[in-house]
């Protein structure tokens, strides 16, 4: 990381960790115990000061340059002087005349590109004032001159100073990038002003198509995109070779007589004004704008199956016809009866049961049918299928079979898993086995 062969890898990457994280007492230590730090490396190629600078760390850049003049370290570098503002460094070292105003970084900026993104304005003009290129571009890919910087910034005056001094106000950075698109990124109006002033060409295009309107509209500055937009319509209308183009609303422009270059004769007097009819006779309708009517402005009235009364077009915009609604109480009044607040008429009526003059079944007997069971077309009474089923419960199906729990009680000998009384001694004593005494 360090072109120093004595300057450790760990103590170079603690230094710019610590300069990082804007950690100044750590940067003094470590610069103290190995002041060669400071001619450290950083993986960007960039030195400790403007590694700092780039971080936006201006407490660790003025510590740094302290730490070169108590600690003798290398001298400023053009770039570094530009970066962070030390004109007397920047002086002394093009006095030298061994180094290029046009110089560049090893990130790849001039000396005044510097100088325009972080603001040194006094030494900006310094810069131009020894012939700096005010166009210069930048080695790398993002390709910018100093006035992307100084807009990027948001720097009003360095801006008006570049482009005092011949700044390129449409110049195109990396993707198409012109800096009236950064100023309304920023939503910046005073630096949008300044580049329409300019010449700014706010109709100019990103590589994806995108126009200082649209970014603005994209950041949320929706007065300035709809300001851009406006400047955008008056670049476009004031080129000489570019008209408006003509819509079937518009109204039509008054037509020159250029009639002469085909009619020597002259008996043109009311060419330009005459009718031209349509070819299945109808007169020529100008509600198009244009003297030859175009036949699709008509067809509709001729091939439309619709109504005439049903028939809806942009000359109805704005007209209200009221629908004719029925009145409510129309509907409602039908059940107005049954809304009452009289007990009597709320009293509940009875209605004519539908099988009066019936006779009753009283008397015949039809009490008996309430024990009838119905059984597979048989009527059986409920007593004589009780009796049935008592004697089924009182039969036993096995009478040679005792249960065990209708058993005797058990003997004393005897354990779960014995064999029930009765069974034979032999099969006793083989059952019994190593339990007999």
């Amino acid at each position: 990381m360090s072109d120093s062969p004595s300057l450790s890898a760990e103590a170079t990457s603690a230094l710019f960790v610590a300069i990082q994280a804007g950690d100044i007492e750590t940067v003094r230590a470590l610069v103290q115990g190995t002041p060669a730090l400071l001619s450290a490396v950083s993986p960007m190629g960039v030195s400790p000061l403007l590694f700092a600078t780039y971080y936006r760390k201006p407490e660790v850049a003025r510590a740094l340059v302290g730490l070169h003049a108590e600690w003798g370290g290398p001298p400023l570098t053009v770039f570094e002087a530009a970066a962070t503002g030390e004109l007397d460094h920047l002086r002394a070292v093009l006095d030298t005349g061994e180094i290029d105003v046009n110089a560049v970084s090893a990130d790849g900026f001039t000396p005044l590109g510097l100088a325009a993104f972080f603001g040194q304005e006094e030494l900006a003009a310094e810069l131009l004032l020894r012939g700096a290129n005010v166009n210069a571009v930048s080695a790398n890919a993002m390709q910018v001159q100093p006035l992307h910087s100084a807009v990027a910034a948001n720097h009003s005056g360095l801006t008006q100073l570049l482009l005092t001094h011949g700044a390129e106000v449409n110049a195109a950075q990396q993707d198409g990038f012109t800096p009236l698109m950064a100023a309304a990124q920023h939503g910046n109006a005073e630096l949008v002003e300044i580049m329409l002033a300019s010449g700014a060409d706010a109709a100019a295009q990103t590589d994806d198509g995108r126009t200082a309107a649209s970014i603005a509209q994209e950041e949320g500055h929706s007065v300035l995109a709809a300001s851009l937009g406006t400047s955008r319509m008056g670049t476009f209308l004031s080129s000489p070779h570019d008209k408006p183009q003509e819509t079937r609303n518009a109204v039509p422009a008054a037509l020159e007589d250029t009639t002469a270059m085909t009619n020597p004769n002259g008996d043109h007097d009311d060419l330009l004004h005459r009718e031209v009819p349509h070819e299945d006779g109808r007169p020529a309708d100008h509600r198009t704008g244009f003297q030859t009517p175009d036949p699709k402005d008509d067809h509709q009235p001729f091939y439309t199956t619709t109504p005439a009364d049903s028939r809806v077009s942009s000359a109805d915009e704005g007209k209200y016809e009221p629908v004719h609604m029925q009145d409510p109480h129309e509907i409602t009044a039908q059940f107005d009866h049954l809304a009452t607040r009289d007990p009597a008429q709320m009293e509940h009526t009875l209605q004519t049961p539908e099988f009066v003059g019936v006779q009753s079944v009283d008397g015949l007997g039809g009490e008996l049918l309430d024990t009838v069971v119905p059984s597979a077309g048989l009527g059986l009474n409920n007593t004589a299928m009780l009796a049935s089923q008592s004697q089924r419960r009182s039969a036993d199906p096995n009478p040679g079979y005792t249960p065990p729990s209708e058993q005797g009680p058990p003997h004393p000998s005897e354990r779960p898993g014995d064999l029930p009384q009765g069974t034979r001694a032999e099969l006793q004593s083989e059952v019994s086995g190593d339990d007999r005494t």
